[in-house]
Order: structure tokens, then C-alpha cells, then sequence
């Protein structure tokens, strides 16, 4: 039993501790209160307290949505997966289950909910009821701190990423471990501060924990490195449970990446329960004095102590938060000295608007810097002048200097003020001044008033009440809280605002809109746009399908380019609740509008018709007027496996293909913060094609969403097609741009392909991966076609088929991988076994053709490979031999020599392999993931087992050894799956040392096994480093398998062998130095490689026989280890007192070969005479007695005989 840690209550929610951590292994597939026979999440909602049920609760993941009924319970169908599955009620904090793993059955997923708001009596009992763990300080951790050595952790900045030992029960320092899992490092804190403070508690306290909690996780990584961890789940190190809350969510959000730092490095940041009104000092409580864990005054109320008492008191840092102290305040109050890393200490810098005066035909330039802490610029970035907000254009900037942010206009008649605002993107707000407004410039009236600066790129912000006052609203208001947002009106379940009339600084031909909103589900926010050229005749409201700003931040949405020339814009909001009663809200809308018709024009790129051999032609970027300013993406590559089809969604409004292009370049770009264009390629309805994205072939693009941007190339048509059929001349440059991107990357246009996580076409539409109608009803229904056209342009001429191996006669065994080559594209490749169709590949031309299926003797194999202009084949013939050879071995049951030899007889084995015991079984190696697993026919009765989708991948490894001298081996790992032939990779065999050099390394998918018996899989060693292995200090190689968790891998044992050598009648083994038993196999095979082993035991003993004290004439005689041979007992006579004696002759005694005990040794002969005896053992070692009278009548009954003492 392990060590048990304090705990606040010993009552437990649902959903917390063993089974939410079964539920992360899918383990909890239980048979749950639901109608649906479909795979998915089904549970109740209930009060944590009261065990009510919470009708009407939302459950989701992602857009898909159930709602609980009378009694709480609900279901929510889902394809097999891993999803973080969301409750939330009115009245109620908002929680989340993570990492839920869905197979083919029903997944248990209760929420027990915490009330939002509570009397004093009811947030006791909450407080009860949610399982909050004191912190626990392993002996490790006490060892060093009274030996001083946490004076400083060394840690100067916060990981990315963490990977997390998931133990069986968080409450056990020592709980078997489940799996290792790598999260992201916030994600990770999110699943920690909801049990070690309250999730219900004030929200700065919360910030104040999620603080103490990343200092500690920080400064304590690399607790587990030797099973591949940095931190386990349990406390030991942190608690962490997959269940998550809104509060602590948001929490740890506030804070991402703040920790404590004194002199530089990471804190151990201590907190405990409370303490008794002041905190300890750590040499009070540990030898050692940290620095930052001083005594200090605390205002928690509490008389008695709960804890260890260093570092943060807990309720103190309530009473803190309750009396308006911020979580900085709190940290600096109970750490002393410290600073905060990270804080996210960003204010504005050089503001200034420049000139401070001119007339109305003066340019104002409003600039300002942010510095401190930001790693990326800020989402939005406004000056607000007279009230009014104006997004300002980034100029430079870097995480060192600051983000230099610039809005130049000109301003009415009269005086004006203005202030900055900042906004990270997670309502992280930065504001200069901090209150109110500065003076701005004075301007003074001209007549008449000059005509406005043809302006290229601009925007309109709304971020205020003021910019709002002008517009109408129908039940919504405007409502301040950290900053001003639209709302609905008290009383409503939905609302419109429709905003005044907005007019542009000059005339654009395409325009885009951003906005930040609350979206709780299923509340809804509908954002629609219009525009116009004089702001009387209006084009149709358009109806904005946002999409995520920031990858995984919601809450800021953009949506795509509407294009037509105009000047005037107008937006609609309108906001509805959801079943819950949750109502959404917005901000920060931003309308982005650009002319890019200056530059050169499409009709100016007319492209030449090409042959099919050569590529066509495509539009570069300098060509149709990239400003590569704006190209601020570092290029990544990837193989390209798949073609995604897109269209941009609204109709080019009569604009200029080439400028629709570098307008969508500077919204991608610029506006959207991507850094470049999305699409690889875009085609104009007169069939021209644009060179998109920079970097050439094999460039990742930012067009389908993560992941599928990766391996793919995004080629995008110009218009909305969900409306209107695409034009032929279109259809033929996505044809010739296609048939080229195909064949470049060897990609099969009418074949599948695996892609990241899913099996698709290899010419796709965009929603054939995400949630979209993309690329439109018109296009997606040419998607078959184009994939038949495309393959027919692609193979003018028949491909070639180069065979390497197996070559005709060969002899050949197991699992059997011919190696070939081509020339030419393939689109189909045929294999065939005797004239029978044994498997056919479109992607992916590799076989593996398992010989076992057919008996021994002579086949054929025929492979054929194809393409839209004809065909090759190959045929050769193989003799299969999977019959083990059949010789039989010997050695000497036992030896006292050096070295023995080991006899081979008869049989057809060719070559000889020995393992003198070298051999791990699976189950006592160390384990990232995986269980025991009963298996009759594993070695030891049991083997180590990896459940495909339920064990996460991880290593199975060491012991780390130094028994193998320098030489040449074979390691056999003994391996079985219940899928034999499939795909799919199972594992990845190596033999490595402490100092990472890698001796051998083989990969193994389900297709390398031959049945579901266990199979060998033998690697090849050539270690010659012995010395630089198993030095002092280091412990020589371990043999190692590197599970991949997609199937079911079964792991017996892992055995090493010397290198085959030829075979010969008899072959010399050495003998250990040691008396004992010698387990050797001897593993015998023929020319092909089929083996079978021979289990021998050799005895070691080089002791001879041991004599008792003389038995009258006779002698008693012991040989505990090799026993005697009785029939070499002799005797010899003397009848000169020992001067010369008479040959040996033999001696029956009484006792069987092997005889190990007490065997009497008496020739039986009259008086006057000596007698010596000799004795023999099994391992030849010879013994003779001392002499003795003979005629001696053995001592009477009652007298003592000592018999030998052996000693081994």
C-alpha cells in the first residue's frame, strides 16, 4: 500500500479519481440509462450535493449537442475518438471531462455540478463534497530541502509541453502506473488547481494557485525520467484528473505562463491549507532556509495549523482576493523577493499622435508600442478617438522591442482626445492611459475641404458604446464589464443590432469581418454584413461563417472575403440564448476592406495551352504583384499524399481575378496574421492558375484546418460554387494543374490515401475534412470526374516494372517483401500467387506476401502494374520452405572441463545459433503503457500486452545489462497479434545503451506476422563497444520495444543468440567459471531461416566426491551436485603397508547414477591388510580415500561417525 496523503473530505464526486481515469483509458464502456445503440457518451447530470438531477444541462463536444432530461440523464452519439466532452446548466459552473476515449460502445460520462452560487452552508458542503489533496512532500523533496539543495531549482522559463506518468489512483504516492501521456503545459495545470483549491473559490485566489501551481510543476520536472516522464498524476507529485472547470480553466488561462522566479530561477512554491495566522519559515519546518519561504503575517482567520505552513496559505490567499487584492499581490505577499516570469506585464510604450495640430487636410499619425511580455502581437489593436475605435496597422516588432502599432487619418474641425486599447485575444486587456482619455490634436476648419487620399488597405472598428449609440438596437444594449460588449437586453431571449451607416476612406473591392465573442452553447451569434457604392442601393445581407482567428481560441472568429466594389458598410448582429437560458455577447468587431485593383491584371496573364508532359502554366507571385513584405511564414514541407478542393466562397463581384487574389493575400497575410496566402494554388473561371503559397513543392499551406494542411495541397476556385456550376474553362486548368501535382508527388488521382487520421480520396473537398460546405454543392459533385480526367491526362505511356528480388529458384520463407522498382506512374499494381489474385494496391505499393498460407514446394508470383496508358508485369518462380529443419542435439549432462562440446546429428539444418540464458521476459521489463496478460502459450505462462486503441503508445524496456561479451548476435523478440496481415504498425524493435547509440533498430506492422502463434523477430547486433557500454557508471544495452498502440501486441520474451555459424557435427561451447547448472539453446536452422530450438542443461562440477571419517574398514561418500557413478566405484589392496598396491578393481555399492546423498564404499575384506577406495562423479571429477586397516568392524550403532561436510 502506498503512501496515503491528507485529504479535506473523503467524500468523492463522480466521475473523479479510478474512473475518470478509466474513462481516460476507455475503460469505462459501461452499460448506461440510453436508447442509443450508436457509439458515443452517455450519463447523468446531478448536484454535487444534493444528488438532484440537473435537467436541461448542454453536453457537448464541439458542435455537436444533447441536452439532459427530467432525471439528469442524456446521450450523445459520436464516431470513435478521444473528445473533451462539456456540461453546462444555468446556475452552475461550467466543467469538462478530457481525454474521454469512445470505442464502439457507450462511454459513462456523469457530471456531478457545483453550484455557481452558494450561501456559506452550501459552499461547505460543496467544499465537502469535491476532493481537494493538501500537498504532499515526497522524502525526496524533504531530503533536499534540508540539505539545501532547493536553493535554487535552475529552471529559467516554463515548458511547452509536459509528459505525464498517469498512475491508477491520484490518492497513492505508489499507484501502478497506466500510461504516458504528453500534454500541452497550460492544458496539463488545468487538470491540477480544480484539487488543490476550490473551484468555487474567488477568481485571483484561483489565479494566485494556478501561479504556485506551474512554479512547482516547473521547478520539479524530470521526477520520473527513468519511465519517461517528467511528473506523474498522483501526489507524489501534483494531483491531476482529467475533469476540468470553467472557473479554474479561465484561471489558468489568466496566468498562461506566469511563474515566480527569485534570482532568476523558478520557485518551489509550497502552499498549504491555512495556517494559524502566520506562515512558517521553511528551516522551521525543513534544515534548510529558502529565501522566498519566509514568515509572514497571513489573514486566513484560522487559530490552528493545516499543513506543513511554508509558502502560500490557501484561505489567506481567499481572504486576500475577497478584501480586492490581485493574484500578484498575493504571490509577493506569501513568496518574499520574488518575481513574476511571463506576467503578462505588457503596457503601452512611445504613445503619440503626431503633429499635435493641423487643419482638416492634415495626416494624423496615432502611434503606440507594446511592451513587456508578449511572445505574439496582440489580436487587436485599437486607438479610440473621440470614442470611436480605429484598428491600427502593425509596422515591426518582435517579442524583444515591442509591437509598433500605426493609425493615420485625418480629423474633423475642432478638438479631440483618444486613448490605446490592446487585446491579447483571451481578454487579456492592455490600456494606455489606464483611465479616461488623453488631449488630442486641435484642428482647424479649411475651405474648401480637399478630397480625401486614395487610401488601398484600411478598417472599421467598433469596439465602444459610443461607436455602437449609432446604430439600432432591438433588444440588445450596450453593457461594460472589463470593457464595453454588446448584450442582450434584460428580459430577452434574443436581440438584433444593426449598425449606422459606415463609410470607408475610399472606395474597396472586397471587405472581411472580425469579431470577438462570449459563445456559451447553444446560444447563438449571427453576424451579417452588406455593402454598397453610394450607401443608398445595398447589395443582399451576407450571412458570415465564422471561423477561428486563433487556432483553439473560439471566442475570436473571421470570416472569409465578400468581394464587388463599394464604399459603404453596414453590419448586423443578433444574439440568441440557448436552452440553458446562457446568453452570448460580442465585441471588438472589426471590418477590414482593401482595393487591390492597382497591379496587373488578369487579362494580361492569358496562359498558353501545354503538353501533357510539361507543367501548366502557373501565374508566380511576382507576376500577378505579391508584396512579399507581407510574407512573414516561415516555410514547412511535408510528402504530399492528397489534393484538397476549395472555393472562396463569394462571388468575385465583378472584380479582377488577379486582384481578388492579392486581396485574399492580404487578408490571409496581414489581416488574419497567417503570414501568407493559404491556398497553394487559386484558378480564375477563365482556367488561370495563381501560384498561392510561397516555398514551391511540398510546402504546407494554411487552408484545411490542423491537421490536414499537413500532407496536402490546397488549389482553390475563385467564386462561390455552392450557387453557381463551375465554368468549363475553370474545370480544364484544375484538370492540367492536377494531372501535373499528381504525378509530381506520385499521387494516385482515383485512389484513397490515409490522411493524418482518417482514410479519403486522394482529390478531396475541403469538407470532406471539417465541418464546411467547402468547396460547394457544384464543385464537390465534379469531384468524381475530375478524378477520372485527371488520371487519364496523367499516363500518356505505359509504366516499366524492374524486379530485384526474390529472384527465380530462390528458396524463400515467412513473410516475403519483393523489392522492385519502376519507371513511369503507377496507378494500380496486381499481385498474383499461382495464377490467383492474392492483393491490389492503388497508394502504397508495397506487399507482403505470407508463404505460410501455401504448402512447401514450387510457386509462381506475377506482379502487374498499371497506369491510364497501359501495363508491365513479372513473373518468377520460388520454391517456399516454412518446415523447421529436423537434427538432433547432445551435450554431457555434466562436465568439469573448460568447455564441453555440443554434438549435432542428422537432420537438414545448415547453420547453429547458442544462448546460454540470455533471456528477459516481457512481463518484468519496464512499461510505458500496456497490461499483464494470462497467455498459455507465452514462455513463463504470461506476456506483456498493448490493447490497440486503448494503451497509449510507450516504450517497453531494460534492464539495462553487461552479461554480453564483445561480438556478433542475433536478438529474438517473441511477439504475437490477433491481426496478422493488416497495415498497420504495431512496433519498433531497437537495441540501444544509456549513451543513446542505437545498435539495431527494425520496425513491425501486423503485416510481418504469419498467424496469431508467437513469431520471432531477429535483429542483428554487431557489438563491438563493449567498453563504452557497460563503463563505470553507465549499464551497458537494453533491447527495447517501442509499442505503438494502433493494435493488439502480445511481447513473451526477448532472447539474444550468438551469430549462426555453419554447422558442423560438434561444436565447443565454454563453460561458465562457475559450479552449477548452464541453461543453453541451441537453435538450429536451414539455408532459408527456419529454426527450431533445443532446450539443453549442462551441469558444472568441479568438485569431486567427499570422503567421511573411516566406518571401520569402509568409508561413507557424498557428491551433492553432479551425483555418482556408481559404476566407477573402485577399490585397491596394499599388503605391504602401503609401499606398492594391486590394481583398481571395481566395487558394487548400493546406489543408482546420480546418486547425490550418502553411499557407503566397503570392500568387505579380512584382516592384515590396507584398502583405499576411489569414487567418480558424473562430471568425471575423480576422489580417492585415504587408506585404511581393512577387518574393521564398524562402531556400534550408539557411537558418533562424522560424516563429510561439502561446502559449494
Amino acid at each position: 500500500m502506498g503512501v496515503q496523503p491528507m485529504k479535506r473530505s473523503t467524500v468523492v464526486r463522480a466521475l473523479v479519481g479510478c474512473l475518470a481515469i478509466a474513462m481516460l483509458l476507455g475503460a469505462a464502456t459501461l452499460p448506461v440509462r440510453s436508447d442509443s445503440s450508436h457509439a458515443g457518451v452517455a450519463g447523468r447530470v446531478f448536484h454535487i450535493v444534493t444528488g438532484e438531477p440537473v435537467p436541461g444541462a448542454v453536453i457537448s463536444v464541439s458542435d455537436s449537442l444533447s441536452y439532459s432530461d427530467e432525471q439528469g440523464w442524456y446521450a450523445l452519439p459520436l464516431p470513435a475518438g478521444r473528445y473533451t466532452v462539456e456540461a453546462r446548466a444555468a446556475g452552475y459552473l461550467s466543467m469538462s471531462e478530457t481525454l474521454v476515449r469512445v470505442s464502439e460502445n457507450l462511454t459513462e460520462v456523469n457530471f456531478a455540478m457545483l453550484p455557481a452560487k452558494a450561501d456559506d452552508e452550501m459552499q461547505a458542503m460543496v467544499e465537502s463534497r469535491l476532493q481537494l489533496y493538501e500537498q504532499t512532500i515526497p522524502v525526496e523533496v524533504e531530503i533536499a530541502a534540508q540539505s539545501g539543495e532547493m536553493l535554487s531549482s535552475g529552471v529559467t522559463e516554463v515548458p511547452a509541453t509536459i509528459r505525464l506518468l498517469v498512475r491508477e489512483d491520484p490518492a497513492i504516492i505508489d499507484s501502478p502506473p497506466v500510461e504516458v501521456i504528453t500534454l500541452d503545459f497550460e492544458e496539463y495545470l488545468k487538470g491540477v488547481v480544480p484539487y488543490e483549491m476550490s473551484p468555487t473559490w474567488p477568481e485571483e485566489a484561483l489565479k494566485a494557485q494556478a501561479v504556485a501551481a506551474r512554479s512547482y510543476a516547473a521547478a520539479n520536472l524530470n521526477k520520473h525520467a527513468s519511465e519517461n516522464a517528467d511528473v506523474c498524476s498522483s501526489v507524489h507529485c501534483q494531483v491531476w484528473r482529467p475533469t476540468h472547470y470553467a472557473t479554474t480553466d479561465a484561471a489558468v488561462e489568466a496566468t498562461r505562463g506566469v511563474a515566480a522566479t527569485y534570482t532568476g530561477s523558478i520557485i518551489y512554491a509550497f502552499f498549504h491549507g491555512h495556517c494559524d495566522g502566520h506562515t512558517r519559515n521553511s528551516e522551521d519546518v525543513w534544515s534548510a532556509a529558502l529565501p522566498y519561504c519566509r514568515s509572514v503575517p497571513c489573514s486566513c482567520g484560522s487559530t490552528s495549523l493545516y499543513g506543513h505552513g511554508v509558502g502560500m496559505c490557501q484561505v489567506g490567499a481567499r481572504a486576500m482576493a475577497n478584501a480586492g487584492a490581485t493574484y500578484s499581490d498575493i504571490i509577493r505577499h506569501y513568496y518574499t523577493g520574488v518575481s513574476l516570469l511571463g506576467e503578462p506585464s505588457s503596457e503601452i510604450s512611445e504613445a503619440a499622435v503626431q503633429p499635435s495640430s493641423g487643419s482638416v487636410s492634415t495626416e494624423f499619425a496615432f502611434s503606440a508600442r507594446l511592451v513587456g511580455s508578449p511572445a505574439v502581437p496582440p489580436a487587436v489593436a485599437n486607438v479610440i478617438i473621440d470614442g470611436h475605435a480605429h484598428a491600427m496597422v502593425r509596422q515591426s516588432g518582435d517579442p524583444s522591442s515591442g509591437w509598433l502599432y500605426v493609425y493615420t487619418s485625418r480629423l474633423s474641425a475642432g478638438a479631440h482626445s483618444y486613448r490605446f486599447e490592446f487585446d491579447d485575444g483571451f481578454a487579456r486587456v492592455s490600456a494606455w492611459p489606464a483611465s479616461g482619455t488623453m488631449a488630442g490634436p486641435q484642428v482647424t476648419p479649411e475651405s474648401p475641404e480637399p478630397d480625401p487620399v486614395p487610401m488601398l488597405e484600411g478598417s472599421i472598428s467598433a469596439s465602444t458604446a459610443q461607436d455602437w449609440a449609432g446604430g439600432v438596437m432591438d433588444g440588445i444594449q450596450s453593457v461594460t464589464a472589463d470593457k464595453d460588449v454588446l448584450a442582450l437586453a434584460s428580459g430577452r431571449s434574443s436581440g438584433t443590432y444593426t449598425s449606422p451607416i459606415l463609410r470607408a476612406g475610399s472606395p474597396f473591392v472586397a471587405y472581411g469581418a472580425l469579431w470577438y465573442t462570449d459563445l456559451p452553447l447553444p446560444a447563438l451569434v449571427t453576424m451579417e454584413t452588406r455593402a454598397s457604392q453610394d450607401g443608398v442601393s445595398w447589395s443582399p445581407w451576407h450571412t458570415e461563417a465564422g471561423e477561428d482567428y486563433v487556432p483553439g481560441n473560439r471566442r475570436l472568429q473571421s470570416a472569409a472575403l465578400v468581394f464587388g466594389e463599394a464604399q459603404y458598410l453596414q453590419y448586423r448582429v443578433t444574439l440568441r440564448t440557448g436552452q440553458d437560458g446562457l446568453a452570448p455577447s460580442v465585441r471588438n468587431i472589426r471590418l477590414s476592406f482593401i482595393d487591390s485593383r492597382s497591379g496587373p491584371s488578369a487579362s494580361a496573364m492569358v496562359p498558353e495551352p501545354t503538353a501533357l508532359s510539361v507543367p501548366p502554366t502557373v501565374i508566380s507571385r511576382a507576376a500577378w504583384g505579391a508584396n512579399e513584405s507581407w510574407m512573414t511564414w516561415a516555410p514547412e514541407y511535408r510528402t504530399i499524399r492528397a489534393m484538397i478542393m476549395h472555393h472562396t466562397v463569394t462571388d468575385d463581384g465583378g472584380v479582377d481575378p488577379a486582384a481578388i487574389v492579392r486581396a485574399i493575400y492580404w487578408y490571409h497575410a496581414v489581416e488574419r496574421g497567417w503570414g501568407d496566402i493559404g491556398y497553394n494554388y487559386l484558378v480564375d473561371h477563365d482556367g488561370r492558375i495563381y501560384e498561392g503559397r510561397y516555398g514551391g513543392p511540398g510546402v504546407v499551406g494554411h487552408h484545411a484546418g490542423d491537421p490536414y494542411n499537413y500532407g496536402s495541397v490546397g488549389i482553390s476556385l475563385i467564386g462561390n460554387f455552392e450557387e453557381n456550376p463551375v465554368p468549363p474553362a475553370m474545370y480544364e486548368g484544375v484538370l492540367s494543374l492536377l494531372a501535373y501535382q499528381c504525378s509530381t508527388h506520385s499521387v494516385n488521382p482515383v485512389g484513397e490515401t490515409y490522411l493524418i487520421d482518417r482514410t479519403v480520396p486522394t482529390i478531396l473537398g475541403h469538407r470532406d475534412v471539417a465541418a464546411t460546405a467547402c468547396p460547394g454543392a457544384y464543385a464537390y459533385a465534379l469531384l468524381p470526374a475530375i478524378r477520372v480526367e485527371t488520371l487519364a491526362r496523367m499516363y500518356p505511356d505505359p509504366p516499366q516494372l524492374l524486379w530485384a528480388e526474390p529472384v527465380s529458384g530462390q528458396v524463400v520463407r515467412g513473410v516475403v517483401t519483393p523489392v522492385f522498382t519502376t519507371q513511369g506512374s503507377i496507378t494500380r499494381m496486381s499481385y498474383y500467387v499461382d495464377g490467383a489474385l492474392s492483393a491490389r494496391r492503388s497508394e502504397e505499393f508495397v506487399w507482403k506476401w505470407n508463404s505460410t498460407l501455401y504448402a512447401d514446394g514450387p510457386h509462381t508470383l506475377r506482379v502487374v502494374v498499371e497506369n491510364g496508358g497501359g501495363s508491365d508485369e513479372v513473373s518468377v518462380s520460388l520454391t517456399v520452405d516454412n518446415t523447421a529443419p529436423l537434427t538432433a542435439v547432445s551435450a554431457p549432462l555434466w562436465t568439469a572441463a573448460s568447455e564441453f562440446a555440443v554434438t549435432l546429428s542428422g537432420g537438414d539444418a545448415s547453420a547453429v545459433a547458442f544462448s546460454p540464458g540470455w533471456a528477459w521476459e516481457g512481463e518484468s521489463l519496464y512499461h510505458q503503457t500496456g497490461v499483464y496478460a494470462a497467455d498459455p502459450s507465452a514462455s513463463q505462462g504470461g506476456a506483456w500486452l498493448g490493447r490497440g486503441g486503448v494503451d497509449g503508445g510507450g516504450a517497453w524496456y531494460g534492464p539495462y545489462t553487461c552479461v554480453l561479451p564483445q561480438g556478433e548476435y542475433q536478438v529474438v523478440y517473441s511477439l504475437r497479434t490477433d491481426a496478422p496481415g493488416a497495415a498497420t504498425g504495431l512496433a519498433t524493435l531497437d537495441v540501444t545503451d544509456e549513451g543513446h547509440v542505437k545498435y539495431a533498430l527494425q520496425p513491425v506492422a501486423a503485416s510481418d506476422f504469419v498467424g496469431t502463434d508467437y513469431q520471432d523477430f531477429v535483429l542483428p547486433l554487431a557489438y563491438s563497444s563493449v567498453a563504452a557500454s557497460c563503463q563505470a557508471g553507465t549499464g551497458g544495452i537494453e533491447f527495447r520495444t517501442w509499442y505503438s498502440g494502433q493494435g493488439n501486441l502480445w511481447l513473451d520474451r526477448v532472447r539474444v543468440f550468438t551469430a549462426s555459424v555453419a554447422r558442423s557435427s560438434a561444436h565447443i561451447w565454454p563453460a561458465p567459471a562457475s559450479e552449477g547448472l548452464l541453461h543453453l539453446t541451441v537453435r538450429l536452422l536451414d539455408e532459408v531461416g527456419n529454426a527450431v530450438d533445443h532446450e539443453l542443461t549442462v551441469g558444472i562440477d568441479r568438485t569431486g566426491p567427499a570422503w567421511s571419517a573411516p566406518y571401520g574398514s569402509a568409508y561413507w561418500v557424498i557428491d551433492p551436485l553432479a551425483g555418482q557413478d556408481p559404476s566407477q566405484a573402485a577399490y585397491r589392496v596394499s599388503h605391504n603397508g602401503g609401499s606398492s598396491w594391486g590394481d583398481w578393481e571395481s566395487l558394487a555399492i548400493s546406489a543408482s547414477s546420480g546418486t547425490t546423498g550418502y553411499v557407503l564404499y566397503d570392500a568387505g575384506l579380512a584382516p592384515g591388510a590396507l584398502v583405499q577406495y576411489r569414487a567418480v562423479d558424473r562430471a568425471g571429477n575423480m576422489c580417492s580415500s585415504p587408506p585404511v586397516e581393512t577387518g574393521i568392524e564398524p562402531p556400534p550403532l550408539n557411537q558418533r561417525v562424522y560424516l563429510p561436510a561439502v561446502l559449494r
